[in-house]
């Protein structure tokens, strides 16, 4: 037998080897698309719990203190985020945020201001450390990807007033003068103080308050739409441009989208709203709303998320939900209002 004859016809030419390559590199293009949109599934169903679970902590809030918890009670106090921490087992993290914010959370230790909370991050949007550009570093901090739910804004573009005038009324009922009452935020993560002045107005003490004083005066029976259909939370929009980003810039009148879970520089930190001109993000690279407000230029009102086409949301009775970013800003609107008796159906 020719040994030398039979090694040639078992071989592989260099055609059929480029070949065989070449039909792997084809198999391997046409799966890459599923692999990643199976993993994408996946980081979609890992944010939609994570907004599962920091809904039904607000609504343990709730259960213990007989009202939802505010959005934000001064720049520089707890905000909702801080305020449920011990309903999502961070019970050690508040101990420590309370103990040592004294008057401000801005003199907390970094190391404390860098600790992040796990169901605070959506995983496509992922872990990142955040920078104060040109904000003050003390603002720095570990980041979350979600905001509660302030009202339907849409309104904010047609009233009486000028945007300028409206102040916090957006979700904080402290401080808006008595010609925008009428603009009482109608969200479900607001702030709406129970103490008033002798003159029926709501009081400006809110820098005495913090999270054991602050007696929030909005109720789960107030969302008269119904829990299931009101939103409470969802994923904010944070322009890519500004992912990582956070802090202000006076001298441009510009505020960053990317903030620490505890920071209350602001409610345009903690909150997002919806309605018309206030429509959901299209994708992450649209740019934050040049609108005024409150004299600030630049800053971002709406919801938004990195996953394809849809954005995640919380409701008011612990139920999840990812919504078209396509959706009509109408409706999107009647979902962010608790009390406009106009149900809209959005699952």
């Amino acid at each position: 037998m020719n040994y030398r004859t039979l090694s040639r016809n078992i071989g592989f030419t260099l055609v059929e080897l480029l070949v065989v390559i070449a039909i792997i590199g084809v198999l391997v293009a046409l799966l890459l698309p599923a692999i990643q949109a199976a993993r994408e599934a996946g980081r979609r169903a890992q944010c939609l719990n994570n907004l599962k679970q920091n809904s039904l902590a607000v609504l343990l809030y709730d259960e213990t203190r007989g009202y939802l918890p505010p959005a934000i009670i001064s720049d520089e106090l707890p905000v909702w985020q801080t305020s449920i921490l011990p309903f999502i087992e961070q019970e050690n993290l508040k101990g420590i945020i309370d103990g040592l914010a004294g008057s401000s959370l801005y003199s907390l230790d970094e190391t404390i201001r860098h600790i992040e909370v796990n169901s605070y991050i959506c995983p496509t949007r992922g872990p990142r450390s955040i920078i104060s550009i040109p904000g003050p570093s003390t603002w720095a901090g570990a980041p979350s990807d979600y905001a509660g739910n302030l009202g339907d804004v849409g309104r904010l573009q047609y009233p009486d007033e000028p945007l300028e005038n409206v102040m916090f009324s957006t979700c904080w009922s402290v401080r808006r003068p008595p010609s925008v009452n009428d603009l009482r935020p109608t969200g479900t993560i607001v702030s709406l103080h129970k103490r008033y002045d002798s003159a029926g107005q709501l009081c400006d003490e809110c820098q005495g308050c913090n999270t054991e004083t602050w007696t929030n005066a909005l109720e789960l029976r107030q969302i008269t739409d119904g829990t299931s259909k009101t939103l409470l939370t969802g994923e904010k929009h944070i322009p890519r441009e500004d992912l990582g980003t956070t802090g202000q810039d006076l001298a441009n009148y510009v505020v960053y989208a990317d903030t620490a879970y505890w920071q209350g520089e602001g409610s345009w930190n903690q909150c997002r709203g919806g309605g018309p001109g206030f429509g959901i993000a299209q994708s992450p690279e649209e740019p934050a709303s040049k609108v005024t407000l409150q004299g600030i230029a630049r800053q971002v009102y709406v919801f938004g998320s990195y996953h394809p086409g849809v954005c995640n949301f919380a409701y008011t009775d612990g139920s999840v939900d990812a919504l078209q970013v396509d959706i009509d800003e109408y409706a999107l609107g009647r979902l962010c209002n608790r009390e406009d008796g106009a149900i809209a159906i959005a699952r």
